[in-house]
């Protein structure tokens, strides 16, 4: 508990006492589920509050405080989306998670947790963007560790409004994507503005904001292996 007390100091959020207990819930069952479940790489299970837990709440200052629904695109076993849920409840977050059992996991987690502001959605996020219920649904969307930028990039603007924000939590290669991005961005109707720089583990790292400044073009996403193949 310490150690993630101190991390939030250093990253300036102030939780109470209720939400850090949850917090510390939260890094046991991710290091239970990551023995039978792979929901960590190899390693981390000591690592869970710097590598993890705090690098996600790196965003809260960049979100609002309440009333608004947050997407987690690739939530795998709840990064970024389940500490930021404990960290701002009165915001809603729909996790989206692709493999069932990894799901599973989260379903599993947010009951444990008495999370009622998470819900969870087992589709892929190209899946969702070709729906009309969920196309440029979402005002704020969070990806974390998912793909390069110009790949992300497809994957989640078709599901941003005009005028959200997808937040993408990127390294120290991040000039290079954003360059290797511009076509992706032109086509998608995304616009880099701000970023949040801070540093965990002695490494910098960034949560790139970029807006959805028009609507994405119908014929986007394309279909997964395309995607892939041939980024924009």
């Amino acid at each position: 508990m310490r150690e993630l007390e101190k991390g939030l100091n250093d990253l300036g959020l102030i939780l109470d006492s209720f939400c850090i207990e949850k917090l510390v819930r939260y890094e046991k069952l991710l290091q239970e589920g990551a023995k039978t479940g792979g929901l960590l790489g190899q390693g981390e299970e000591k690592q869970v509050i710097t590598r993890h837990i705090l690098d996600a709440l790196a965003a809260h200052k960049m979100l609002p405080q309440k009333g608004v629904t947050v997407a987690d695109l690739g939530s795998g076993g709840g990064l970024p989306g389940l500490p930021l849920a404990v960290a701002l409840p009165e915001n809603t977050f729909e996790l989206i998670e692709s493999s069932q059992k990894k799901a599973g996991y989260l379903r599993a987690f947010s009951a444990m947790l008495s999370l009622q502001n998470v819900h969870v959605i087992q589709e892929r996020g190209e899946v969702l963007g070709r729906r009309v219920e969920y196309r440029e649904r979402y005002q704020f969307l969070t990806a974390r560790g998912v793909a390069a930028l110009n790949v992300l990039l497809e994957y989640t603007l078709p599901l941003i409004c005009t005028g959200g924000w997808l937040l993408a939590w990127k390294g120290p290669g991040l000039e290079e994507e954003l360059t290797n991005s511009r076509n992706a961005l032109e086509v998608l109707g995304g616009y880099p503005v701000n970023r949040s720089e801070y540093c965990l583990l002695g490494k910098k790292k960034f949560i790139q904001v970029i807006e959805k400044i028009k609507s994405t073009p119908g014929e986007f996403p394309r279909p997964t292996k395309l995607i892939k193949k041939k980024p924009l």
